[in-house]
């Protein structure tokens, strides 16, 4: 009779997941075995992912947040024809800041319920800003969003 064979016992590495489940295909999930303040599991992160490569708010705290140069939207930028007519609003933006520090990928992410004011804020907001970019922890430029807030209505420049 022969022994019984010896079959070794293969030990997988642990699965690193997020703390709070998430979908990780979402742009502002993302996990790596860096912890981070972000919710949301897998893959690369954008936004508030806790990847050791996420961009935004991610990045276990290793990654520094872009620094404005410049650029801005002046009260002269105002439409003459949204002024005659009193139209007003705040516009919510999400934008890319590449590793160059130009802005890219503008999208309003809360309409002031005009779109010509909508289109000319992400249209001037990706013409004139300009950043430092952000840094990783090798101090590598990385791409960063940033969200914010552009308030429209008349007043001096």
């Amino acid at each position: 009779m022969a022994p019984p064979p010896v079959v070794p016992v293969v030990v997988l590495p642990p699965v690193v997941v997020a703390e709070k489940a998430g979908v990780g295909a979402q742009a502002t999930a993302g996990a790596s075995d860096v912890r981070g303040p972000g919710t949301g599991s897998g893959g690369i992160g954008n936004g508030t992912g806790s990847g050791g490569y996420g961009n935004g708010d991610g990045g276990g705290g290793e990654e520094t947040p872009p620094r404005w140069r410049k650029g801005r939207l002046k009260d002269s930028d105002y439409p003459r024809e949204a002024a005659e007519t009193g139209i007003r609003g705040r516009v919510s933006v999400r934008y890319l800041v590449q590793t160059d520090g130009r802005v890219s990928r503008c999208r309003v992410t809360r309409s002031s319920g005009s779109r010509e004011l909508d289109a000319l804020t992400c249209r001037l907001i990706e013409e004139r800003f300009r950043y430092e970019p952000s840094l990783d922890a090798a101090g590598r430029p990385v791409e960063s969003t940033i969200v914010e807030d552009h308030e429209w209505a008349m007043g001096g420049d």
